[in-house]
């Protein structure tokens, strides 16, 4: 079950799913653009965490000083510290390009699960790859534009 992480979110986010393979590329440069328009936080959802055996996030037995709250969002250094190295570089690329970047890792697999991260951090902007769109992402994208102003980008 996906852990509750709810802090205030000062700036507009735009959520674009990636993957450490980098398969979803096209989506996630379409959500970088989006969110250099929105003037909006890059998050980069790594849709292929939750698939992985076990927890992907750090947890108090996993090394010292793991056992602070977990945020709700990843820098390159905790990204890299959870082996996911592929992630922090993409993290790394978007900072390059001028943009306010981390990524989370989800526990939880679906398009729900991303639908409810969206919405706990006020997105403005979804950007989901066309194949996960044809999923069931897009009934959970339109579920979520019912209930805020969210933008669901299909790349």
């Amino acid at each position: 079950m996906e852990q509750q992480r709810s802090q205030p979110v000062a700036a507009p986010s735009v959520i674009g799913v990636t993957a450490d393979d980098d398969r979803f590329a096209d989506a996630r440069r379409a959500a970088m653009r989006l969110a250099e328009r929105e003037g909006a936080e890059l998050i980069l959802y790594d849709w292929g965490a939750a698939t992985r055996l076990g927890n992907p996030l750090p947890s108090v037995w996993s090394a010292d000083g793991t056992d602070a709250a977990v945020p709700d969002r990843l820098d390159e250094q905790a990204l890299e510290a959870a082996g996911r190295d592929a992630i922090a570089r993409q993290v790394g690329e978007a900072k390059a390009a001028g943009l306010a970047a981390s990524a989370w890792l989800p526990s939880e697999h679906g398009p729900e699960a991303l639908v409810r991260y969206a919405r706990d951090h006020r997105a403005v902007g979804l950007v989901v790859p066309q194949e996960l769109h044809d999923l069931g992402t897009e009934s959970a994208g339109e579920a979520a534009a019912d209930a805020w102003p969210l933008r669901v980008v299909v790349a």
